[in-house]
């Protein structure tokens, strides 16, 4: 650019207000304007009069330009208090400013140090996500699922609260898991403890409600006001609702909501029929860092999700979630996946072997260990124990997976820290609880049902009742009869020819399989035989119950699931949600279904390799026995 055109754009106005000035002050100087002239007196009034209109429009257009900046400045506020990131598994997420809010506290950060599937990161490498992600992925799928829900059906007056109430539902389900998730509560339905009120309310903990509990904690203990416009200004019965849909409210307690929009209860938690997106990211999640796949279908299915008129039995009429009735095989699929982590992955044998070992490490460490409470400032204000931090929010807080570093590292020497501290070792070394067999439960049979209604404490016993009763019958010895009667001992005699002897040796053996066994000199004792035939006992058995399903037990859960028709009606009424919905034939699917919907069986693990084969021998044992009484 040359030199003129500079020195001509730099004498250019930079504003309105300037170009004004600058005018008049140039006008002033010109040789025309003189007081003496009635016309150039003139043409300084016309200008004047120009100038204070240019003014006040100069005014009003700083106005707007200012007005624009605010709101172009609360809009990037807005927009730098939300944040964006990237899932493995549902690619970029945005999570508004509240959910970020309850996302930066010590409650929900604890879900760092929660494994999502527990004790299955020592059997498959790769199962190192914890609950934290998990949490985030469902509070965003709640969100995606509901605004496609409301921009599809817009008469269903899904409000922006609304949303924002199932997102923190969604986030916050999992607040209440303890060390090493369900374990944990089976941990405090075990325990013994001497505190006779402690301990009843032990036996009725469940994750849900500590979950409501946490959540309530967290609110007030780091002064988030939900109440604030940038958080969406939710109220206390937007709070009381965010709590039913994470402990799973019943239909007819339900009072956060009208009962036009009892629909948003069956996204995050969904209590009849067990489709919900909780399920739906834990699936995607867990197989796709054990088995290493995802399943892609589950898009699919949640995307066509809408609200339509049900008839249940509950209630005679009411809205619920739906979905297409041509995805009837893709929503057995998807129970069929849940069948298929629960078998491979979730109560995989060696799994369940080492979560009984992390079982009596809690119960060894649980009298001396201790759980230490801080306050904001980080002043230690008390300890206590894994029971009594269930029940206290603010020391839950500071339990998690990171509890049996605690019992490893203690430096109490007391039998039952160095009994955990063992335990700890086995399973770093791969020496695990030992498989001993199982008895697989059949539907029906009157027996097993009887015997899967038994308590744990009474398996173990009438196992050992029945390794006792095999000893018993190994040590008795022949009768005088017996040995008349048989032919092993006849060989040699002058009675019968050889040849006859012989046969009538193959025909006993074929008849009495206790006698295969039998030999003309005793065997050598077996090493696990040695002392007292009854060489094991009730410690040294661990006996696991045993239930893969499709998520209804025994039934078909596709049979709980509505679904709509591909036909199309009224505009209105599909937009108000007044579409009815139906079930859809198990014909329709039945190259689908399986054989069986259940699986049960009563899995037995031997704690000490050298009772093993002992244990095996009373297994099989027990379980033709109860073979026998088919």
């Amino acid at each position: 650019m040359s030199g003129a055109m500079k020195g001509k754009r730099s004498n250019q106005p930079t504003s309105t207000s300037h170009s004004i000035r600058d005018y008049y002050s140039k006008k002033r100087s010109l040789p025309f304007v003189s007081e003496g002239s009635q016309e150039d007196s003139g043409k300084v009034q016309r200008l004047q009069s120009t100038h204070d209109d240019l003014s006040s429009q100069s005014s009003s257009l700083r106005g707007v330009f200012s007005q624009s900046q605010v709101s172009q400045d609360t809009k990037r506020i807005q927009r730098r208090k939300t944040k964006t990131f990237h899932d493995c598994i549902h690619g970029q997420i945005t999570l508004p400013p509240l959910l970020l809010a309850v996302i930066d506290t010590p409650q929900f950060q604890r879900l760092r140090k929660l494994k999502q599937l527990g004790a299955a990161e020592f059997v498959f490498p790769s199962a190192t996500h914890t609950r934290f992600e998990h949490s985030i992925g469902v509070a965003f799928k709640a969100g995606q699922i509901l605004r496609a829900i409301r921009d599809d059906q817009p008469l269903l007056n899904i409000d922006d609260r609304d949303i924002l109430c199932v997102q923190l539902a969604g986030l916050c389900h999992d607040l209440g898991h303890g060390p090493f998730s369900h374990k944990f509560e089976t941990f405090l339905r075990r325990i013994e403890i001497e505190d006779q009120e402690l301990l009843a309310n032990l036996r009725s903990w469940k994750h849900e409600e500590q979950s409501v509990r946490m959540f309530r904690h967290l609110l007030e203990a780091n002064s988030i006001d939900v109440g604030k416009e940038e958080y969406g200004g939710l109220d206390e019965t937007d709070v009381s609702f965010v709590c039913e849909m994470i402990v799973g409210t019943p239909l007819a307690e339900r009072r956060g909501r009208e009962e036009g929009k009892t629909f948003l209860y069956d996204i995050v938690n969904n209590i009849e029929s067990g489709l919900d997106v909780d399920k739906l990211d834990y699936l995607q999640r867990d197989k796709d860092r054990t088995l290493g796949s995802k399943v892609v279908t589950f898009e699919r299915f949640t995307d066509s999700a809408r609200v339509c008129k049900i008839h249940s039995a509950e209630s005679s009429s009411r809205k619920a979630i739906c979905f297409p009735e041509k995805q009837v095989c893709e929503a057995m699929e998807i129970f069929s996946e849940r069948c298929l982590m629960h078998d491979k992955v979730y109560q995989n044998r060696r799994v369940l072997a080492i979560e009984e070992m992390i079982f009596d490490v809690l119960i060894s460490g649980h009298d001396d260990v201790k759980i230490a409470v801080f306050d904001g400032d980080g002043c230690l204000l008390r300890h206590c124990t894994m029971c009594e931090a269930a029940l206290d929010p603010q020391a839950f807080t500071f339990m998690d997976d990171g509890v049996i570093d605690l019992i490893r590292h203690s430096q109490k020497q007391s039998p039952g820290v160095q009994r955990a501290r063992r335990l700890l070792d086995r399973v770093c070394r791969r020496d695990l609880y030992r498989y001993a067999g199982s008895i697989c439960i059949e539907d029906g049979n009157e027996a097993h049902e009887r015997l899967w209604k038994k308590d744990l404490n009474e398996l173990a016993e009438e196992l050992l009742e029945v390794s006792r009763t095999q000893s018993e019958l190994e040590i008795i010895p022949d009768s005088d009869e017996e040995e008349e009667e048989n032919p092993l001992s006849q060989v040699g005699g002058d009675a019968k020819s050889d040849e006859e002897v012989m046969c009538s040796q193959i025909a006993y053996l074929e008849r009495c399989p206790a006698a295969r066994n039998k030999r003309s000199t005793p065997p050598p004792p077996r090493p696990h035989m040695e002392g007292k035939p009854d060489d094991f006992s009730s410690s040294d058995l661990r006996i696991v119950k045993w239930h893969v399903h499709y998520g209804a037990k025994d039934k078909n859960p596709v049979d709980k699931i509505w679904f709509y028709p591909k036909s199309s009606c009224e505009h209105e009424r599909w937009e108000a949600g007044e579409v009815e919905a139906r079930k859809v034939s198990s014909t329709r699917y039945r190259q689908k279904l399986p054989r069986f919907f259940s699986a049960r069986e009563l899995k037995v693990f031997c704690t000490s390799r050298d009772a093993r084969q002992r244990v095996v021998e009373a297994v099989n044992s027990w379980r033709e026995r109860y073979e026998t009484s088919e």
